[in-house]
Formats: structure tokens, C-alpha cells, sequence
């Protein structure tokens, strides 16, 4: 096999040896930077050859800085992760932020360590090579970076180049070609068909990876808590060994588990948390854009909320990313399949199948239209007639402690009256379409009604009711004009039986935070205020706190794309 020609013009003025401008084949050796980089493709164009190389992650920016010296040659620089810039990034609108490793883990390693003991890739490795770019990413154009020759394999012979490919080893993880559909419609429908389907497409389940720093720094417990907090369900964990640990690194998300942008490398995956939500969140238009594949946008909540905590922690030069997750619930199942035994699988899809199967009794089946909320205990339903709320099949126990604390304060004309109850659901008088979940308000809560508010939880805690967690954005109905609310009921509440001071009735911090967006003033202020301090509060110190926290926000806005732009850990 031969190694492509070099010149010393070239090497005296970039440092490095440009490929040869005839004759360089897929599978074929060029010597960039100092490093011998294999030829993915190649392919010559009208004003400069196009090349597609692969490389260590380590050696990338020797060649990438190498490439810079070239003349009349483009470069698509691969690295068998996909880290360090070394990915493959999508050509179709709206999915240009996509980027994906371009082949699975194992093979990427094999091919550049044969080509480099054998001046290149043995013959059988070539064809398969270029059948693999071809079949996958339609041309050896498209790899290196220019325009897909859309006819070079389409229909029937492709799809038989696909299944020889993958009789020799050479398919692609689904997670890649998932990825690699969302621009290539044959992919999508041709091997992607029997993924779209069936009773585990239905979102709910995720994967967490939690990664190897994290459980050093004893980030776990916190996790498990973000979790809970956001409504999750933990239904399995699993410790990773090495052996388990090195099968997720390289099986999933293209085996890129670099530092991202931040400087220090959270390390390998070691620990799976298997989650379950009742009530998952359709991603927005803006989210589908940067994940089109993700099912429940409270996925990446809870990813956001645990990077937040390990910064707030470690500091912003020693922060890391502390797990990732998988996108969609067939992926998760399929994570699941690839770690747990026989029985803890079926244990894991029994217990999702219990949770679907109650949700679906408490739900009824009466069409119903969800309120805006963000269910972190229990969805309001709105139905013919009436409300119903359905609590989280695992916190279905709360319901019964809602009914009593509401029973506690009697007919309270500001109550939605229970009209019957059963095993995780609660049914409700509707007061009217013209109410509507206060935390839609585009504006805190007028004053008069944040009295109210505050009169009826006081009278809770005369009662003895804690409330616990509450989310009072979604509890609390307002009319359209702002002159009346209804209270759907408590989420969590405790009722001990003897009278409680309103400070301890709203304790939990989740609370005082909802009920500080929902008034627009602190919840000391809530709690204790006059009318003229919470007026205080809402009409000078809250702007004055507004233009201190967009302050803040363009602070972090600059320190985050200064980190990006940092040097990244490995």
C-alpha cells in the first residue's frame, strides 16, 4: 500500500506535508502536521480537491492547523469520537447545529491503526469504506465537506449495500442513524421504520448517564434530588464496571464524551438512572431545532439544573458537565436492554407499564384538555363540566392528604368544590373558561387578589395544613379581568392537627420561590407584609432587581461564550 507524496515546499511553509494532488484514494495514508491521517474520501473538484481524514482527537489540532498551509485542497478532519471538532455536521435545514461521530467507535480505531501498520488499508477495507460513505452519507462528496451526489446510490441497491455493510459490521449505531435521517429521507424511512412505532415510542422513560467525576465529587444524591424536584421517577440505577462503562462510552453518543465547553472533562459514563415521567413536555419549536430528536423537554431541565449546580460548586474553572441522557424513550429502552439482566428489564417495563396503565384510569376516558402547568405533582385536567386533577402515578398517595386539607377549610368561596375523588384523581367544579392557571399571567398577581391569596392560606394554617410542595402558579385559577381566583387545591400538604403560623404552613423553599414569581415580592413580604410593603416591594424593588438581573444574565451570557472559546480539558 502506498503513502501519498509530500513536498518539501509545502513542509517548509505549513510545518507539514500537503496529500498528493493526484492519485490519493479512500483508504490511502497523508502526512499532515506530523501525523498520518487516513483518507475517508477524496474527491477533485473543478478549483480544489475535496478531502474527508481521520485522526486521533489528540492529533486534530496539529493537522488542523496544518490544513491551513494548503493549497487548492479543502478538509473535512474526522476523529473517531467526534470530539475536539471532529464531527460531521448536517446539511439540511433546520438541522445544521446537528453534529455526529461519522462511524461507530471500534471501527474508526481499527481502520486508522491498520492503516497506519500497513501504509494503508488492505483492499477488502477500501471497498467497504467507500461502500460504507456512500450508502450512509450518499456521496464521498458530502463526507468531505461539498454538495451530495444525490444518484450514486439510491433505492434497492442501496438498501443492499446496507445489509452487506452491516452482515460485515460496518452499521452504524442507531443513535448515528437517527441523526443522519433527519437530512436523508431514505434513511428515516427505509431503516428507521420499525423505531417510530410500537408502545415504547410513547414518551416518559430516560436514560441518565451519569458520568465518572460526578460520582467522585458526589454529585449523585443531588441528582436523584433534581430529579425527584422535576417530577421524575426513578424506577432503576445501575452501577457501571469498567467493562459496562467502556460498552456505553463507545455504544453511545458516537463515543464523544469530551468536555464540551467546558474545561474539565466529566469522564466516562458509570452510573445509569433509569427515570420516569407521567407528565413529559413537548419540546418547543426553538429546542426541536437544536434537538430534534428529544421527546420531553423536561429532559434537558434537569440536565441544565445539575450543570447549574455543579458551577455553583466547583467554580466555572473547574466545572464540568456531570451526566448526559438519552433523547427519546426507544433509545432509553434500548440502553436498558444493552445493561440490565432479563429480570431487571421486565422489572423496568413492568413498572413503566403500571404507571401508563394508571395514568390512563385516573385520566378517564373523557376527552380532556390539560391546563398550562408544569405538573410537577399533578396535571388539571379541564373536562365537560368540570376539572380534574390526576396526580403522578408515584405520588397517587398525595391525593388523599389534597382532599383533607381541603376538607379542612370547609366551603371557602375561593375553593374549586370537590365533586368526587378516587385512586390518583381528584374532580373539581370548574369555575368557567374565563379562568385560566395564574402562572400564565403576563404580569404578577394585583394586589387585591394576592391578599385574598394570602387570607385563604392563612386560614389553611389555622387549620393545621402544611402545605409542603406546592406550585401555586398552577393551583390558583384567575378570572380574565383579574378579579377573582379559585384554588384547584395543595399538591403535597400535611395536615398535623393543630394550628400553624402561615411562615411554616409555606416553608418549602420551592413554594416561597413560586409564590415569589407568581406576586412579584419576596415571600417574606407575602407572608408578613403590609399592603403598603408589598406594594413597595412590587413597584420599586422588583424593577430595580429586574434591570440587576438582566445585568446578571448578559454577565453570564459573556462568560459562557468566553467558555466556549476556552481551551477544553481532555
Amino acid at each position: 500500500m502506498r503513502r501519498c507524496s509530500v513536498s518539501d515546499a509545502a513542509r517548509g511553509r505549513a510545518g507539514s506535508v500537503p496529500p498528493s494532488a493526484d492519485g490519493t484514494a479512500t483508504g490511502d495514508l497523508v502526512r499532515l502536521g506530523g501525523v498520518d491521517a487516513l483518507v475517508l474520501a477524496a474527491v477533485d473538484g473543478a478549483e480544489e480537491r475535496r478531502l474527508a481524514l481521520l485522526v486521533e482527537p489528540h492529533e486534530a489540532g496539529r493537522v488542523r492547523k496544518a490544513v491551513r498551509g494548503l493549497q487548492r485542497t479543502g478538509v473535512a478532519l474526522y476523529t473517531p469520537t467526534g470530539s475536539k471538532g471532529g464531527s460531521f455536521r448536517l446539511d439540511a435545514a433546520p438541522f445544521e447545529a446537528i453534529t455526529l461521530s461519522i462511524m461507530p467507535v471500534d471501527l474508526a480505531e481499527t481502520l486508522l491503526g491498520r492503516a497506519r501498520a500497513g501504509g494503508g488499508l488492505p483492499p477488502e477495507d477500501r471497498a467497504l469504506l467507500a461502500a460504507y460513505v456512500t450508502a450512509f452519507f450518499r456521496s464521498p462528496s458530502r463526507l468531505a465537506g461539498g454538495t451530495a451526489t444525490e444518484d450514486e446510490a439510491e433505492g434497492a441497491r442501496r438498501a443492499d449495500v446496507c445489509r452487506d455493510l452491516a452482515a460485515a459490521g460496518w452499521r452504524p449505531p442507531l443513535d448515528m442513524l437517527e441523526r443522519l435521517a433527519l437530512a436523508d429521507p431514505w434513511l428515516r424511512d427505509t431503516l428507521l421504520e420499525s423505531e417510530a412505532t410500537g408502545p415504547w415510542a410513547e414518551p416518559g422513560l430516560t436514560a441518565f448517564f451519569v458520568r465518572a467525576r460526578a460520582l467522585e465529587r458526589g454529585v449523585l444524591p443531588q441528582l436523584l434530588e433534581v430529579l425527584a424536584d422535576l417530577g421524575f421517577e426513578t424506577l432503576a440505577e445501575v452501577a457501571l464496571d469498567d467493562a459496562a462503562s467502556e460498552r456505553m462510552r463507545k455504544s453511545t453518543r458516537g463515543g464523544n464524551w469530551g468536555s464540551g465547553p467546558f474545561r474539565v472533562n466529566g469522564g466516562p459514563p458509570r452510573h445509569m438512572i433509569f427515570a420516569f415521567d407521567a407528565f413529559p413536555v413537548p419540546p418547543g419549536a426553538a429546542t426541536k431545532r437544536l434537538h430534534p430528536l428529544l421527546d420531553n423537554a423536561r429532559t434537558l431541565e434537569v440536565k441544565f439544573a445539575m450543570r447549574d449546580r455543579v458551577e455553583a460548586a466547583e467554580g466555572l474553572a473547574q466545572s464540568f458537565n456531570p451526566l448526559h441522557s438519552s433523547d427519546h424513550a426507544p433509545e432509553a429502552l434500548r440502553v436498558a436492554e444493552a445493561l440490565l439482566t432479563s429480570s431487571g428489564l421486565e422489572a423496568l417495563k413492568a413498572r413503566v407499564a403500571d404507571r401508563r396503565k394508571a395514568l390512563r384510569q385516573a385520566t378517564g376516558a373523557l376527552a380532556a384538555e390539560p391546563l398550562a402547568g408544569r405538573n410537577l405533582t399533578a396535571a388539571c385536567l379541564r373536562r365537560d363540566g368540570g376539572l380534574r386533577r390526576v396526580f403522578r402515578p408515584h405520588l397517587a398517595h398525595h391525593a388523599k392528604d389534597a382532599i383533607e386539607a381541603q376538607r379542612l377549610l370547609g366551603a371557602h368561596p375561593d375553593l374549586c368544590p370537590i365533586l368526587a375523588a378516587g385512586e390518583g384523581w381528584i374532580d373539581l367544579a370548574d369555575p368557567g373558561p374565563d379562568f385560566a392557571p395564574a402562572g400564565s399571567l403576563a404580569a404578577p398577581l394585583p394586589l387585591a387578589l394576592t391578599l385574598r391569596l394570602r387570607a385563604l392560606l392563612s386560614e389553611a394554617a389555622r387549620a393545621g395544613v402544611v402545605l409542603g410542595r406546592w406550585d401555586p402558579g398552577q393551583a390558583l385559577l384567575v378570572d380574565r379581568e383579574g378579579t377573582a381566583l379559585r384554588l384547584t387545591g395543595f399538591d403535597r400538604p400535611r395536615c398535623l392537627g393543630a394550628p400553624q403560623d402561615l411562615a411554616a404552613t409555606l416553608s418549602d423553599p420551592a413554594t416561597q420561590a413560586g409564590l415569589t414569581r407568581l406576586t412579584g415580592m419576596p415571600a417574606t413580604v407575602f407572608i408578613g407584609g403590609s399592603p403598603l410593603r408589598m406594594r413597595l416591594a412590587r413597584e420599586v424593588l422588583r424593577p430595580a432587581v429586574s434591570v440587576r438581573d438582566r445585568g446578571a444574565a448578559w454577565t453570564l451570557r459573556l462568560l459562557a461564550a468566553l467558555r466556549a472559546r476556552l481551551p477544553r480539558g481532555v
